[in-house]
């Protein structure tokens, strides 16, 4: 998978676990969200977990999620900002699915349709940062 493919993956994940944990402050383990948990001789992580570390990082630099504490290997005290919460309680106009955003992400992951929910962060980040 490329970054940004594997960008679009753990976004899902993360806003997913977020909202479905709002308002409680939690901590994210990109090793875990990535699937990757290996930690070389030297105290570094694979490639998927680095991605999902940087991704993280975005998110919070994008404004959609808070990150209290930050480290190579756990970002603790993370929560959805006002603007994440926004974002994921929208509707599309034009959607027959009234669901929020973050409902139908939440349902998405546990179902194991973790394509749907890419897809549909995808196209979400997108617009967002088109009309940022």
């Amino acid at each position: 998978m490329t970054n940004i493919q594997l960008f679009n993956q753990y976004t899902a994940q993360i806003l997913s676990e977020l909202y479905s944990r709002f308002p409680e402050r939690i901590s994210l383990d990109p090793c875990k969200i990535s699937g990757h948990e290996e930690i070389d001789d030297f105290g570094q992580m694979g490639k998927q977990a680095q991605v999902c570390l940087a991704t993280i990082t975005w998110l919070s630099d994008f404004g959609l999620i808070r990150i209290d504490n930050c480290d190579q290997h756990y970002c603790r005290g993370c929560v959805l900002t006002p603007k994440g919460l926004e974002l994921l309680n929208a509707v599309p106009e034009g959607v027959k699915d009234s669901r929020p955003l973050g409902e139908k992400l939440v349902r998405f992951i546990r179902q194991g349709a973790l394509d749907v929910a890419t897809e549909t962060v995808k196209a979400t980040i997108s617009g967002l940062v088109a009309g940022a």
